[in-house]
Parts: C-alpha cells; sequence; structure tokens
C-alpha cells in the first residue's frame, strides 16, 4: 500500500495524474467530449440524473448521531461490483442494494437505532455468519469428498464467501479501530471529524483516511517507462513506481452527509462545501468513459487495458434514450489491482477535464447551462445514467475481486 499523501495534501493527491506516467497510451478525447455534453444522451437526462440524493434511507431515525452512522456505515461498505453478478444471481439485487439491504437490516434489529447492532463492539465482533443470514445468501459450496466416491461435502467458499468475508472483516476492523480511539460507534467519529474540520474538505478527508483503514484507497503502481534527456541520444527504460491515491469511500462520506444536511437549518455541524471535490471514482464511471468515447484506451500500454471493452457504437450511445426493455447484460472483464487503480484514476481526470471543456464551449441560448456542471454533478450523471437506460445498463463494467474499495 502507499504512503499516506503529506498533511494538508490530501485532495491535491486524488488529482495527481500519475497514471499517465504508468500509462502515456491512454489519452482523453476533447472532441469526444464535446460530442458528449452536447448529446440528445446527456441533455435529456442531466438535470434528473445528477439531482438524485446521494443516499435516500426510508427511515425515521431517532437522532442525528443515529443518521450519521448509518450513512458512515453505508459509506464505509460501499465495495463489492466485483462481486455483482453472483450477488444478483442469488439475490436478485446488485451490490451496492445489498449493501443497503444488509445495513438497513443491522439498523432495523436495534429498536431505536443507537444500539447493539450498529455499535462500535458490534461490528467488532459481527461474524462470517451474521453477514450471510443478513443477505439471505449462501456460502457453502458442494465438493467431492476426497475419499468417498460419490459423496460431496459442503465447505465455504465461492464468490459470495468472499464478499461476505470483504464485508466482515471491514465491519471488524473499524471496530476495533474505534474501540481503541473512544468512540461508541463510526457516526460519533464522523461527527466529532465533522466539527474538528470546521468546514475543510482536506481536513476531513485526512482525518477520515489516516483514522479508519477500510477508506484508505491507495495504492503503488510499478510500472516501465521511458525518459528522454536532451543530452543522450536514446530514451533510457526506467523501471519506477507511482502511488495513485483515489478514496473513493471517504469522498462518498463527506459528500453524502454534506448534501443530506445541507438544507437543514440550524446547521448541526459545519457543512463543507463539495461542490468542486474529485469524482468517486469506481468501475462504473471509467467503463462508462471508455464506452462513451472519452477515455481511448486504444494505445494503452499497461497490462491488457487496451482489449479491455469491444468497441462501441457511440452514435448510438449518444442518442436520446430508448424505451425502456431488458437487455442481456454483458460478461465484467476482470482487472488487477494495478490496471484497475489506473483507469479509476484516469477517470478522475477524465471528469475534471469534461467540466474544464464545458466551461470554454461556445454554445446555443438553450445550452449554456452546460458551462455551469460541476465535477460532482457529472460524476453523479455517469453513475445515474449507467443503470437508468437498458441499454447503458447491458455495457460491461470491469471488475476487480478481492477489493473493499469500491
Amino acid at each position: 500500500m502507499a504512503a499516506f499523501p503529506a498533511s494538508g495534501h490530501f485532495l491535491q493527491s486524488v488529482r495527481e495524474k500519475t497514471w499517465q506516467t504508468i500509462d502515456p497510451g491512454i489519452s482523453i478525447d476533447k472532441e469526444a467530449i464535446r460530442r458528449l455534453l452536447v448529446s440528445p444522451a446527456f441533455t435529456t437526462t442531466f438535470h434528473r440524473l445528477s439531482s438524485v440524493p446521494i443516499v435516500s434511507l426510508p427511515l425515521n431515525f431517532a437522532s442525528l448521531a443515529a443518521e450519521v452512522n448509518v450513512i458512515s456505515i453505508l459509506s464505509l461498505l460501499n465495495f463489492g461490483s466485483g462481486y455483482r453478478i453472483p450477488l444478483r444471481d442469488a439475490t436478485g439485487r446488485g451490490a451496492w442494494d445489498n449493501i443497503r439491504y444488509l445495513v438497513l437490516a443491522l439498523y432495523l434489529g436495534s429498536p431505536d437505532g443507537q444500539g447493539d447492532p450498529l455499535s462500535a463492539k458490534a461490528l467488532k465482533e459481527i461474524d462470517v455468519a451474521q453477514v450471510a443470514s443478513l443477505l439471505n445468501v449462501n456460502i457453502h459450496v458442494e465438493k467431492a469428498h476426497p475419499s468417498l466416491h460419490g459423496v460431496t461435502v459442503g465447505e465455504m467458499g465461492g464468490p459470495l464467501y468472499e464478499i461476505v468475508q470483504l464485508i466482515t472483516t471491514t465491519l471488524n476492523e473499524t471496530g476495533d479501530v474505534l474501540i481503541q480511539q473512544g468512540y461508541p460507534d463510526l457516526g460519533s467519529f464522523v461527527l466529532e471529524t465533522f466539527n474538528h474540520a470546521r468546514g475543510s474538505v482536506e481536513l476531513l478527508l485526512e482525518r477520515l483516511v489516516r483514522a479508519i483503514p477500510g477508506l484508505r484507497d491507495m495504492d503503488v503502481v510499478d510500472g516501465k517507462g521511458t525518459i528522454v534527456l536532451p543530452f543522450l541520444r536514446y530514451a533510457p527504460r526506467l523501471n519506477f513506481h507511482s502511488e495513485i491515491y483515489i478514496f473513493k469511500k471517504a469522498l462518498f462520506l463527506i459528500r453524502s452527509v454534506s448534501k443530506r444536511f445541507a438544507s437543514t437549518s440550524p446547521a448541526p455541524f459545519p457543512i463543507p462545501d463539495t461542490e468542486n471535490i474529485p469524482i468517486m471514482s469506481d468501475n462504473v464511471i471509467p467503463s462508462m468513459l471508455v464506452h462513451l468515447g472519452v477515455l481511448d484506451l486504444a494505445h494503452a500500454k499497461f497490462g491488457a487495458l487496451h482489449s479491455l471493452f469491444a468497441p462501441t457504437n457511440a452514435a448510438q450511445l449518444l442518442s436520446a434514450p430508448l424505451a425502456d426493455g431488458t437487455l442481456a447484460v454483458s460478461p465484467s472483464p476482470s482487472l488487477s489491482a494495478a490496471e484497475a487503480y489506473i483507469l479509476r484514476a484516469a477517470a478522475i481526470t477524465a471528469c475534471d477535464e469534461i467540466v474544464a471543456v464545458a466551461r470554454e464551449m461556445e454554445l446555443a441560448e438553450e445550452l449554456k447551462w452546460i458551462r455551469t456542471v460541476s465535477v460532482p454533478q457529472t460524476d453523479m450523471w455517469l453513475w445515474g445514467v449507467a443503470k437508468d437506460r437498458p441499454d447503458y445498463r447491458s455495457l460491461p463494467r470491469f471488475a476487480q475481486i478481492g477489493t473493499a474499495f469500491y
């Protein structure tokens, strides 16, 4: 894992373009951005999809602390995309909906929302069997008995066991950290952090990431490249490593809590301005940017990124949404941790570039609103539209198993 960024530079570290050093063959197509911004696919859906609440919970909470605790645990567990298909096959729900189901089941297990099921102690002590039971998934697989012919035995294993293990480990280590630091639950720590930060996203992000292991979405990616020196007649090959910082779940937590209480008067704690934070990069947004032509992987050099997705019909994808219907979901190509970090980091830069291009576009009067598009709105639209249109839902998204970060 990478070292922490320098204090005061956590936000900046997310936007650093180290991915370009690792794979300069990945490019961002500004013409594709311009086509996207004025396309019916964008203009007819943007306002609706970019304004959807980040977290919507059908609950009446007993207190501010109880609600912040639930939102914080939802944010901590906002992962599982690599297990989307087995989860959907088993439960009929995707990864995010299964996490919501789990957290709500835990919350409703306590009469006042502040009891044991969501306390630091309960998080530390929850086990694999409890998580599997709450999700209503089978974590056993049948295998042939090693010595008795024709006899099968059940043992824990398979993709559902893997995701349940990841959830359990994340909860256990978080509960342990909270207990060691003297907090009764995650929400109490988050509320204290918001008050301590006094409206600074930078301070919020740094304190959350330093304290909670499950929010440390960062890594060192090894690569090879060339450097051109003017006094040499050749470009020597270099082995190097680059640190990549994403912090998707921490940014999700900050934005979710901030947006939920932004309109509350008086403000229950200092509310930061989150309108210029980086995107919460997962697997959906980078995949969509590739399908829409914004991220060009044709000349990518790292791993198998150049052949990640088959070409798509960009003109059709930029047209107005089709009538609702059901299309088969394409298989998810698997990426290594390094490949995924590179692509997720490139998506952060690409979304910043979308906003920069929008600011400079010459637009008809009825489209001048495009110049006001923000990075978080772009984030929400890309994530929302991927699930809104049948043809978009059927597009393949890359998957990475074994990660608890997205």
